[in-house]
């Protein structure tokens, strides 16, 4: 009767660490994609202030990534939220590193401060940083991703010979 037991808490481990392996995944998927949406969001600024000088909150209406939309930001700048505080009312739903956020939330700040060249530039100096660091995370992603599913697997295996 004790074997079954050890069987079942083997496979429930097994199970356990297949389910926070894929949570991990999950996770690295939504951290990549949200660099790219700010990249992408970026870029399109770029676009329009070259067309352009439109308002934050017509960037906002124009702007339609789903990842931006997600974790508060865009909605925040269609309700007339200046770009650094609608970048800011999204810390708490966003994944990207604190350093990262740091220098973005630092470009949004001084955003609109000066004139079309100097915020043109500005805004190629930015995006040619973001772009390195959404490089950086979309290569180091499969490896994290393999790592923690190595080690969770690891982990669940000595736990079955310790069950068994």
């Amino acid at each position: 009767m004790s074997a079954y037991f050890g069987i079942i808490g083997a496979i429930a481990v097994t199970l356990a660490c297949l389910l926070l392996s894929g949570s991990y995944s999950a996770y690295i998927r939504r951290r990549v994609a949200e660099y790219s949406a700010y990249l992408d969001f970026l870029r399109f600024m770029r676009r329009e202030i070259s067309s352009s000088i439109p308002t934050t909150r017509e960037l906002g209406f124009r702007s339609g990534d789903s990842v931006l939309e997600g974790i508060g930001f865009l909605p925040a700048l269609r309700e007339g939220a200046l770009i650094s505080e609608a970048f800011s009312s999204s810390k708490k739903e966003s994944l990207m590193s604190e350093a990262d956020r740091e220098a973005l939330g630092r470009y949004f700040s001084e955003f609109g401060l000066g004139t079309l060249n100097t915020e043109l530039s500005a805004l190629d100096a930015c995006i040619a940083s973001f772009s390195e660091r959404e490089r950086a995370e979309r290569s180091e992603a499969p490896r994290r991703i393999k790592l923690a599913a190595t080690l969770l697997m690891l982990f669940a295996a000595a736990l079955t010979v310790l069950l068994i």
